[in-house]
């Protein structure tokens, strides 16, 4: 059976739905499996976590407001970009960007999407990564 992909011929309650569903999977492979929200059994592949979160936040700029799910995605991605300055084989510095401050920046943006939609953790990482002039 076909993964869908697409929000067209949607209503907007199951666009929200669909969108809580990636959040779930990308957490789930972000962690693991077994995590919270899920006991989805899958193996840690950071690489899909980041497209399954990625697709769960492609309509949070048009959200206003406090949106705690679309922040927890938007969090994991902060994370998985901030935590990819360290190591040899991190998934940023292989992947995306190579040794620039250029993940740094995109940790940042998420950090101030999950912000806005009303993550606490997000506020705390950003008061740190300015007060440590990391950012």
């Amino acid at each position: 059976m076909p993964v869908a992909t697409s929000d067209e011929g949607k209503t907007k309650t199951q666009c929200v739905q669909f969108c809580r569903c990636q959040a779930v999977l990308g957490e789930a492979f972000y962690c693991g499996g077994g995590v919270e929200l899920s006991r989805i059994p899958c193996a840690n592949d950071v690489e899909q976590a980041v497209l399954w979160l990625s697709r769960a936040v492609d309509h949070g700029a048009d959200v206003e407001g406090a949106d705690l799910m679309l922040a927890r995605s938007e969090l994991l991605l902060a994370y998985i970009f901030q935590d990819g300055q360290e190591g040899e084989s991190s998934y940023s510095d292989m992947m995306l960007y190579g040794r620039s401050d250029r993940a740094i920046q995109e940790a940042v943006f998420w950090f101030r999407r999950a912000a806005k939609h009303g993550s606490i953790e997000a506020q705390e990482a950003l008061r740190s990564m300015y007060s440590t002039g990391q950012y």
